[in-house]
């Protein structure tokens, strides 16, 4: 087995926490400035900026849950569901937002545009975890509502493709061994 470094360390550990895992403190501005451009270094043919960040102020996440909570009812959600949609913007110490923007006839193919906006965001997960934080990205039923889109000054050229609840990890707990298939495979003529 090949010895390994503190960046294959890091790679080969990460992993993600339930918001109910992660505690404050959560990163200050600067911490998460600099994880943010970390994002910048992915492969990125073209150059374009195919992500960014938006960093829910704390005092706002109310405001969120609100917009939650009215989009989800705009997708016919009943009230006890669209009220649980709603709490989900206050788990975790922080939320900060992820967006993509697809750039149509650029000289990077579309596919190659997500794929650099899915490493960016691994660069930005993992210098989080360089930095002693954690964090886990989930989903949203109602990312495309347009009424919480144009609240989060979401362009419609953009997709919010998820949520990035962060803190500190409750413990330091052993991460869960690899399960899944070996993903290299060997092709010969």
């Amino acid at each position: 087995m090949t010895s390994t470094t503190p960046i294959l360390d890091a790679l080969l550990t990460r992993r993600s926490l339930k918001p109910k895992l992660l505690q404050v403190p959560a990163p200050d501005m600067q911490t998460l400035q600099l994880c943010a451009r970390t994002a910048l270094r992915a492969p990125n043919h073209g150059n374009l900026p195919v992500c960014r960040f938006i960093l829910i102020d704390e005092a706002s996440r109310e405001k969120l849950g609100e917009l939650f909570r009215a989009a989800s009812l705009r997708s016919g959600a009943d009230e006890e569901k669209a009220a649980r949609r709603a709490s989900k913007a206050l788990k975790g110490p922080m939320l900060v937002g992820f967006i993509i923007r697809r750039f149509d006839g650029a000289e990077a193919p579309l596919d190659e545009q997500l794929i650099t906006a899915g490493a960016a965001l691994e660069n930005f997960l993992l210098a989080l975890q360089a930095c002693g934080f954690g964090a886990i990205v989930l989903s949203d039923s109602c990312r495309e509502d347009p009424e919480l889109k144009s609240a989060l000054g979401i362009d419609p050229d953009e997709t919010l493709c998820g949520w990035i609840t962060i803190g500190t990890p409750a413990s330091d707990g052993q991460p869960v061994p690899e399960s899944r298939p070996e993903p290299l495979g060997v092709w010969k003529m």
